[in-house]
């Protein structure tokens, strides 16, 4: 059967303010490590990237992807950037990276989390599971403490990886399922194939010597009649 062990994420890079001419956020989708998607604020234009992202392209999880993964940058923007600006001594722009991640384990458990880092290194790590914020030794407990009170943020952020993302999850796992199975063909198959085949090329060659055969006994007992 194809691979138990499944994972979908999203890698989302946000800079605020946009720099002139680049877009404010970019998007990598990638599935067991293998990227198949790529969104930015740009173009707003699902690209599927490699053999994998074709593949996929077509099922209906593709487009839903795009309203989501646009609504997740907007909220992270105004949230938990505007809270770092707030708080940062680089008030030139702020920087998050997020990743957003749904699994499906060997024997079928499945979770999802959120892990985010603003402005690089000199800024908390957080990860978001079981509708919790935590924080490392490193981070920075104000402003784990202002996400806590933000309910609205968490239970958005809860939908997205609860809802959307294990829905897509399931799509994803039943379509390459389905693809496993159609190009695996049954050992039992190409030999019936082979011996069919077989059989219709040494068919003509066999009614052919039988002709042979029986004329020739025919034209003997001709002879011997004479």
């Amino acid at each position: 059967s194809f691979a138990d062990v499944l994972c979908l994420l999203y890698d989302f890079s946000i800079i605020s303010p946009a720099r002139p001419g680049q877009p404010w956020y970019k998007i990598e989708g990638q599935i067991n490590g293998n990227t198949f998607v790529y969104y930015d604020s740009q173009s707003k234009e699902l690209k599927p990237v490699g053999h994998l992202g074709l593949q996929l392209k077509d099922i209906p999880f593709w487009e839903r992807q795009k309203e989501t993964l646009e609504d997740s940058c907007n909220e992270l923007k105004t949230k938990p950037l505007e809270i770092t600006a707030e708080t940062s001594s680089n008030r030139d722009f702020c920087t998050l990276q997020g990743r957003l991640t749904c699994e499906r384990g060997a024997n079928r458990e499945r979770r999802s989390f959120w892990r985010f880092h603003l402005n690089g290194q000199i800024t908390p790590d957080f990860e978001l599971e079981n509708r919790k914020w935590t924080v490392d030794d490193s981070g920075d407990q104000r402003l784990k403490d202002m996400l806590d009170s933000d309910r609205e943020l968490t239970e958005f952020l809860m939908r997205v990886s609860d809802g959307d993302c294990m829905s897509w999850l399931q799509q994803v796992s039943e379509h390459l399922e389905e693809m496993w199975e159609t190009t695996v063909s049954p050992t039992t198959q190409p030999e019936a194939v082979q011996v069919r085949a077989g059989a219709r090329a040494i068919g003509p060659s066999t009614w052919i010597l039988a002709l042979f055969l029986s004329c020739a006994a025919i034209i003997a007992i001709h002879v011997g009649v004479l």
